[in-house]
Parts: C-alpha cells; structure tokens; sequence
C-alpha cells in the first residue's frame, strides 16, 4: 500500500497541469493502475473539481465513485459513468468487497455475488483470493458455508459530509477509552493501598510474636534463660535400702517338722 501512496503522489503532482481532456486521460489512468485505491486526494486537486460543470463530469463522477462507492451503485446509475474497462472494473468490485467487510466480519457468497454481479462461485472466489493478495482484505474463505470470514480491511476515503460524525464517533470511543483509563487507575490505587495495608498488617503480626516471645522468655527462670537446666551439677545421693528392712520381709527358714519338735 505504500507504493500506491508513491503512485497517487505522482499522479496529484500531473493533476495541477492537466486540465480538460488531459485531467480525464488522467483520472482513466489513475482509476486503471494496480497500485492505487485511495482516491481522495486526487479527487480534491482544482484540475479534478474542474470538470464538474463540463462535459467530461462523468468522469469526475466515475471518480468519485472509486473513491466512495461501490459496484452495485455504478450498475444502479450506469448512464451517470462513462463505461469502464476490465482492471477498472475489477477495482471496483475490489473495493465493493472492502465495503462489505467494514459491515460485517462474515460476508455470505450470495451477498458478494449480488453487490457484484457475479453468478459464477469461482469467478467470485478468484476475484476475493486477488483482493486478497493485494493486501485489501485480510481473511479467509469457508467455501463449506459459502462465507468470507473477514479479520481486516483497509480504510477507504472519507465523504467531507461524513467526517463530522466520524470525529463524533472517534470522540466518544476517547472518552470511553478515558473512562477505563480512570477506572483502571482506581483499580490500581485501590490494589496499591490494600498491598499497603496487608504489609502493616503483616509486620503488626510479626511485632507482636516478638513480644510475645519476649514476654515468655523474661518469664523462664535465669538458668532456663541461659539455655542450661535446673538440676544441671547437681548430684543426688541414693542410699542402699538397709539389709535389715530388707530382710524383714523374708521368710523363716526353720522346718516345720523342728517346730513341731519344740512343742
């Protein structure tokens, strides 16, 4: 798309000599190359407006045509046009597809082959793989459900009419991008301030486990503080049980045959 800006350059530059016939040589020129798709420009040069009141209007009409309409207009108003050659013609039905795709993502093959005239599926398929390919539309073709799915397409010129409510529409998509940018940056402070709280909170906590920990250890006693034991070094003394506490539970070890004796 580049070079066709590079092209429209040259030709703009050509249109602020051509006048009359050689505006309208231009303007077929222009409308024929492969490489330009914006008109607008060309279309505003005085050499262009000129024609308006002429007898070569219809093409200042065709002009205009290319830069805002599409082929099923042309075909509504054909005895507005001049006639068109063949690559003219299919730019135009390149552009009608383009149209198309900025009103919807999905394009049924019997809306194309309405708004274009085309009755043949490959003629029209052919035609949408070449729009394709010059960069016009970005998309793909379910041939299964006879649709062209479409991801982008480039712009198109503007009307002067219609520029005021695209500068309304582009003024309320900034304010509704504002409007999210604010929320987005309430969100964020809000985020912000509650990390904040969830720190101090946290560090409170830890605080309070110092203290804690402090006022259990000043409790301890002073050895239990210094890490050793109450009973460390101390020695316990335990005496032997005494033989005759022992003894006392023992039994007699006398007969009882010398018992009965004694008697």
């Amino acid at each position: 798309m580049a070079e066709g800006g590079a092209a429209l350059e040259q030709f703009c530059l050509l249109a602020k000599t051509a006048k009359s016939r050689a505006a309208v040589e231009l303007i077929k020129q222009a409308l024929t190359n492969r490489k330009i798709f914006v008109f607008g420009e060309l279309l505003f040069m005085d050499n262009m407006q000129a024609l308006r009141d002429t007898e070569h209007a219809e093409y200042l009409r065709l002009l205009e045509l290319f830069a805002y309409g599409t082929y099923s207009q042309y075909l509504a108003q054909r005895d507005q046009y001049p006639d068109m050659n063949a690559a003219q013609t299919e730019k135009l039905r390149q552009l009608s597809i383009v149209s198309l795709a900025h009103t919807q993502k999905k394009v049924p093959y019997e809306v194309l082959q309405a708004e274009l005239a085309i009755n043949n599926v490959r003629e029209l398929e052919d035609l949408i793989i070449d729009t394709i390919y010059t960069g016009l539309v970005t998309g793909k073709m379910d041939q299964t459900t006879g649709v062209l799915k479409v991801k982008s397409a480039v712009p198109r010129d503007v009307k002067p009419e219609d520029v005021d409510a695209m500068i309304s529409k582009l003024t309320d998509w900034r304010d509704k991008c504002d409007a999210i940018l604010k929320t987005m940056a309430a969100s964020q402070a809000h985020a912000a301030a509650e990390r904040d709280e969830h720190a101090k909170a946290k560090l409170a906590v830890a605080e309070e486990i110092d203290d804690v920990k402090k006022n259990l250890k000043d409790r301890l006693p002073t050895d239990l503080r210094e890490g050793g034991s109450r009973y460390a070094g101390d020695e316990m003394d335990v005496d032997r049980p005494n033989r005759r506490l022992a003894s006392r539970g023992k039994r007699s070890r006398v007969p009882y045959a010398d018992s009965h004796s004694r008697s």
